[in-house]
């Protein structure tokens, strides 16, 4: 996602970010020939570490940027200058979030699947499917969930561990959790919320019954 792009003295074009779970691949090209660098981090104000990058025989640059958090935000910028003139440089900051920890989330309501069912997760919103079923992606870490149904509600805690990433597959396993929501019942009114009317019904109902007093 781009940031801020300076194109005063040429462009830097065509750029895109390839996220895996622990790297990312930032391309791009340049309208003159140029040489570039690219910082990172972890905060736009902070780029405190540099990525190495690589002319591609087709004119185009690369930079892969390794051993990254799986389901963190990084920020970047793209440095290119001219080989004509180092005078002329044009810059690119983007952001991207590198792929999450699979998570799959079951929702029920009174046991049953909650369709389309809402969640909140550190202020980001997710939506089941049809089946109760939310298929996420995070981070590693302790998060607080807003489970809304169509009847009910819940908070419950959800635990993402930092599972392994086979070098075969390339893949963590996911993981799942099942909560069930419990349907709002209204509470029966007590007899001091009842309307004065419906009380002195319901006592005369009580004398005929009852035979009188």
């Amino acid at each position: 996602t781009p940031l801020a792009v300076d194109n005063t003295n040429f462009e830097i074009e065509d750029t895109t970010t390839t996220r895996s779970y622990k790297k990312a691949t930032l391309s791009w090209t340049t309208a003159i020939t140029s040489k570039a660098k690219v910082e990172y981090g972890t905060s736009l104000k902070k780029l405190d570490k540099t990525s190495e990058v690589t002319s591609l025989p087709d004119g185009s640059f690369e930079s892969v940027i390794p051993d990254l958090t799986p389901g963190k935000q990084y920020y970047f910028t793209i440095t290119a200058t001219s080989e004509a003139d180092a005078t002329k440089l044009s810059t690119y900051s983007g952001v991207f979030t590198t792929k999450g920890f699979p998570v799959v989330v079951n929702i029920t309501e009174n046991k049953s699947p909650a369709a389309s069912a809402k969640l909140k997760i550190s202020e980001q919103n997710y939506s089941a499917d049809k089946s109760g079923k939310a298929t996420l992606e995070l981070a590693s870490g302790n998060y607080t969930v807003v489970i809304k149904t169509a009847k009910g509600s819940k908070t419950v805690k959800l635990a993402v561990a930092n599972k392994p990433i086979s070098a075969s597959a390339g893949i963590p396993a996911t993981q799942k959790f099942s909560f069930d929501v419990p349907v709002n019942v209204a509470a029966a009114p007590s007899s001091s919320q009842l309307p004065l009317g419906l009380i002195g019904g319901i006592v005369a109902a009580a004398i005929l019954l009852g035979g009188g007093l």
